[in-house]
């Protein structure tokens, strides 16, 4: 639907969920409202650093790096005994 295939995304969905058949119809039949241009949003690598994640990132980054180095720790050591 957001490329504009509202016919074959519409066969598509009642092909996999029959059941809203009528929900699906109603929403092909408001075509002009669905054609609304969809805003472009950067993705990537490089938007985990930008001003908005960059604290988050590093709030999960950090503990995660932390517990794999104490589990390679862990494992390094109890394997060495045996």
């Amino acid at each position: 639907m957001s490329r504009g295939k509202f016919a074959e995304a519409a066969q598509a969905f009642i092909r996999i969920i029959p059941e809203q058949r009528q929900a699906v119809l109603q929403l092909t039949s408001n075509q002009e409202k669905l054609a609304a241009p969809v805003p472009h949003v950067d993705s990537g690598l490089s938007i985990l650093f930008s001003r908005r994640y960059r604290a988050r990132t590093a709030l999960v980054t950090i503990p995660w790096f932390l517990m794999d180095i104490a589990t390679y720790g862990v494992w390094t050591v109890l394997l060495r005994r045996f």
